[in-house]
């Protein structure tokens, strides 16, 4: 096999011809296609001495090859002296090359060198960028078809054409590059990790060989690499007898400094309220008037002055100062509402991680029993060693799914010691369960009783109220109020007689400027903006309804699902997976086992979510319909219809569409 470097230019305008290679093989294509006719039709010589067509055929592209590659080697000069060839008009030069012998093809020869500068011309008129030099390269392939004749195979054809910046080059290869060797495809096929990935770096797994002279080798290194499991680090048990839901409500409402803090802004709203109310005191005094005018005592006296409000104004200020003290016990008992419903879903959230801290434990067992039994298989050359990792790193994650919900449950039993008010609360057992069945409550009934009995509603309605009562109380204020002032003296200007005489003063402003305006078109506009905030209070609670209900609902049916269908499908198809992989692993991979420990795994996981999800809920729902008793919630009249059990695939809807 070899390479054939072509070359040509234009007859006419001296630069390189070929721009695309089919076009630029003109004479190789007339002269393969000549050798392929000779060859099909037998045709030669019958005359002894002289050639056949084939032969001249065969002459004609070796001597071509000859001439070309004695151009390509000195293709510098070439350029030089092709561009000042085409410049003089000399076009015949390259076809003179080639053969004289035979008259008819060197006419179809230039034939189609015409055809072809034409072509290349009116395309070389639409690009702006000039093709400096192409070079073809053609792989043939010699080969034998008898004692005296041979013929060419052309494989493919290349082209590298360079543009006028020396480093620009587009190389094309017509046909496709040939099949890769083997050793390409499998340096192709060879996987390389990212270093920025942890662990990418580690190295392979090799395992020595079993021979009989040292058999401990292998079992040694499986030991070493594939250790033993450690043994579980459990939580101490409380030996506390276990405590209610009733008994953490209790130390609530007793430590807690929210609620001691919630009771003094009761007390303090309610001060304001009382005082508001109260008459202004008198003014008493004494007064001394013209003293030592008539070198006497003159008048010496006392007076008493007295401010009466008008208009009803104190009785106005007072009733609007309830509204706030109305409204402050209002805040108090939703302050304790909302302690109880920090102890509620506290309570819910140990209950929830001491199951999943059993639950994860268990799965952590089942895990390493798995595991010690694919060692003992890996010992027995059924298993591969990378299988054992797979297993290996579920292994780990198991073990850190119980290190999580044992973090989880310390943190929890933090939080609800926190919302009783009792920091240092010891953990303890609650009494309690979350596998227990919840009722399917009903949205309607749930918000009519919220929209009647939660405290926004009535410190909504108070504050419309209050609004209305200080309006009328600032159109009230432009009334004057009357100011008495009554003095009593005794007249000493003359000297042995002396008088009793009083003053009587009462005066009254007059609001001929200041009549109040402002401040009443503030209370207009209060009274405008509180009218609406029953309405916004209605609406808040409804959203807040709404989500907790959607929240509840999800998570008490998801959790149904998991407890009653999915958990128990998942462990059979576990177990189904695993004897099919003992009993017949050609058929079941180890693959699919690691697929249904995850499976196990991630459905354990969203269980525990659903569990958390479903009571969190339901202390929200609890805390919006203001129940003093959680235990009310499993008895309430509101609930709505059991779920029915009707097997896959769900639970059927409540009536709306709730679920």
């Amino acid at each position: 096999m070899g390479d054939l470097t072509l070359q040509r230019l234009h007859p006419f305008s001296g630069r390189p011809a070929l721009r695309r290679p089919f076009r630029s093989f003109g004479y190789v294509t007339i002269f393969l296609l000549m050798i392929a006719g000779c060859r099909s039709f037998g045709i030669h010589s019958d005359k002894p001495g002289k050639a056949s067509i084939a032969d001249k055929a065969t002459q004609k592209s070796q001597r071509l090859s000859r001439d070309l590659k004695v151009q390509n080697s000195s293709s510098t000069t070439k350029r030089s002296k092709f561009s000042s060839d085409k410049r003089e008009g000399d076009s015949s030069k390259l076809a003179g090359r080639i053969s004289s012998e035979d008259h008819e093809d060197e006419k179809d020869i230039e034939h189609e060198m015409d055809d072809e500068s034409t072509s290349i011309k009116a395309k070389r008129d639409r690009h702006s960028s000039t093709i400096v030099q192409t070079n073809v390269n053609a792989i043939f392939k010699s080969e034998e078809a008898s004692k005296t004749d041979s013929f060419i195979e052309i494989l493919s054809f290349r082209t590298e054409a360079t543009a006028g910046d020396p480093d620009a080059s587009d190389v094309t290869t017509y046909p496709k590059e040939l099949p890769p060797s083997p050793d390409d495809v499998a340096r192709s096929l060879k996987l390389t990790f990212p270093s920025e990935i942890p662990g990418a770096t580690a190295p392979h797994i090799e395992l020595p060989e079993t021979n009989d002279e040292h058999p401990g080798n292998k079992l040694a290194a499986i030991d070493l690499i594939f250790p033993p499991p450690p043994a579980l680090k459990t939580l101490a048990t409380p030996n506390e007898r276990a405590m209610t839901l009733e008994e953490l409500e209790e130390l609530a409402l007793q430590n807690s400094p929210i609620i001691a803090q919630s009771l003094a802004g009761t007390t303090m709203s309610q001060g304001t309220a009382i005082q508001q109310g109260i008459y202004p005191n008198p003014v008493f005094g004494y007064e001394a008037d013209t003293v030592g005018s008539s070198f006497t005592r003159d008048y010496q006296g006392v007076y008493v002055s007295q401010l009466v409000k008008t208009a009803g104004k104190l009785s106005l200020q007072r009733a609007a100062a309830n509204m706030d003290f109305m409204n402050s016990q209002l805040a108090y008992e939703r302050t304790k509402l909302e302690i109880l419903r920090l102890v509620r879903a506290g309570y819910y959230n140990v209950l929830v991680a001491q199951e999943a801290m059993r639950i994860n434990e268990a799965l952590l067992r089942f895990t390493n029993e798995v595991y010690t039994l694919m060692v003992d298989r890996l010992k027995r050359g059924e298993q591969a060693a990378y299988e054992l990792s797979q297993l290996q790193s579920l292994v780990i994650q198991a073990r850190g799914a119980v290190v999580q919900s044992q973090n989880r449950y310390i943190a929890a039993w933090k939080q609800l010691a926190f919302a009783t008010g009792v920091r240092d609360l010891r953990p303890a057992k609650l009494d309690g369960r979350v596998d227990m069945p919840v009722p399917n409550l009903d949205f309607d009934a749930l918000l009519e009783r919220v929209l009647i009995v939660h405290p926004d509603i009535h410190a909504s309605r108070n504050l419309e109220t209050q609004s209305r009562l200080q309006l009328k109380l600032q159109h009230a204020i432009p009334i004057s109020d009357v100011t008495v002032s009554g003095v009593f003296q005794n007249d000493s200007t003359t000297p042995g007689y002396g008088r009793t005489s009083y003053n009587l003063n009462v005066s009254v402003p007059v609001p001929l400027f200041d009549r109040n305006q402002g401040n009443i078109k503030n209370a207009q506009g209060k009274v405008q903006m509180n009218s609406q905030q029953l309405a916004v209070t209605s609406n808040q609670l409804t959203n807040q309804l709404a989500d907790a209900f959607e929240r509840y609902q999800t998570g008490r049916v998801q959790a149904e699902y998991y407890r009653t269908q999915i958990l128990p499908d998942l462990a059979r198809a576990y177990r189904g997976v695993y004897e099919r992989h003992i009993s017949n692993s050609n058929k079941v991979a180890f693959g699919d086992i690691i697929v249904a420990q995850q499976n196990l795994a991630g459905g354990v996981s969203n269980y525990i979510a659903a569990l958390l999800t479903q009571w969190i809920a339901m202390t929200d729902i609890a805390n919006l319909i203001q129940l003093q008793d959680f235990r009310e919630m499993f008895s309430d009249p509101t609930a709505g219809p059991e779920t029915p059990n009707v097997g896959l695939p769900s639970p059927a809807p409540p009536e709306g569409g709730q679920k």
